[in-house]
């Protein structure tokens, strides 16, 4: 059992069929009121880039998903800043902070 787990952008390849199924699985490795923190690229469709797929979150989805599994303690949406050159407010993340309900 853990107190936490980190998802940084890796359940964004996991299609929206699976993820209720990733997510029960999560949640039964957590200790009562472990922490899931996830982050996602910011909308509300699928998307292929390459060879990979992308499975975007908005507030209200991602919401539909997590409960009634966890509890959501934040949710934030941040503007894709790596790139010192060009920074983009069109590549949004993001992010969410969710306790385990028993």
């Amino acid at each position: 059992m853990f107190e936490g787990v980190w998802e940084n952008a890796s359940l964004l390849h996991v299609p929206y069929e699976t993820l209720n199924l990733i997510l029960k699985k999560i949640h039964s490795s957590l200790k009562e009121g472990g922490i899931l923190y996830a982050s996602f690229k910011y909308g509300n469709e699928k998307r292929a880039a390459g060879p990979r797929d992308f499975y975007d979150m908005n507030e209200t989805l991602i919401k539909s998903y997590i409960h009634p599994l966890f509890d959501l303690i934040a949710v934030e949406k941040e503007h894709d800043t790596r790139s010192q050159v060009a920074p983009s407010s069109e590549n949004a993340w993001l992010h969410i902070w969710c306790r385990k309900l028993s």
